[in-house]
C-alpha cells in the first residue's frame, strides 16, 4: 500500500467523518473516531486527558451550539503526512466557524498534530494535540491540502 492509499484511508476513516460529526454536532460519531486509550492535549487551555473527558468536553460544546441553533463547521488543511503501514502522524491547521443566529459569525484557527493507528481495518486517532497559538487565516489557507467531506 502506498502513502497515497494510506492518506486516502485516513481521510475516509477519520477526517471526513470528523467534519460530518462536527457539522451534525454528533458526539457519539465524534467519539468513535478516537481510540479508547486516546491521549488528548489542548495547549491553549492547558488541559490534557483521555477519551471520556474529551468526549464530555466536546459534548458540552456541541450541546451549547445545538441550544443556540448554531451552524458549526470545521475544516482541515494538512502540511504533513508521515505513514508507515498501520501508524500515521499528521500535522496541519484547522478552521472552526460558528454561526449563531442573530450574532456575528466567529472563525477560529488552530494547529493540530495527531497520531493514528489502524486496528481491525479502521484508522482511529490515538494521540491528538492542538493549539491556537500563533495561527491565523493565512496559516490555514497556506497549509497544504484540505480534507474535503
Amino acid at each position: 500500500m502506498t502513502d497515497i492509499d494510506i492518506v486516502e484511508e485516513l481521510r475516509r476513516d477519520i477526517w471526513r467523518p470528523f467534519v460530518e460529526a462536527y457539522a451534525n454536532r454528533d458526539v457519539e460519531a465524534f467519539g468513535a473516531l478516537h481510540a479508547p486509550d486516546l491521549i488528548r492535549a489542548e495547549a491553549a487551555s492547558g488541559w490534557a486527558g483521555g477519551l471520556d473527558e474529551y468526549v464530555e468536553r466536546v459534548g458540552a460544546f456541541f450541546a451549547d451550539m445545538t441550544a443556540k441553533d448554531a451552524d458549526l463547521r470545521i475544516a482541515f488543511r494538512f502540511g504533513e503526512h508521515v505513514t508507515s503501514g498501520e501508524v500515521a502522524s499528521e500535522r496541519g491547521v484547522y478552521q472552526i466557524v460558528m454561526a449563531v443566529p442573530g450574532e456575528q459569525e466567529l472563525t477560529f484557527y488552530g494547529r493540530f498534530h495527531t497520531f493514528a493507528r489502524k486496528a481491525g481495518g479502521r484508522w482511529r486517532i490515538v494521540v491528538d494535540h492542538d493549539t491556537d497559538r500563533d495561527v491565523g487565516e493565512d496559516d490555514f489557507y497556506g497549509a497544504g491540502q484540505g480534507a474535503a467531506p
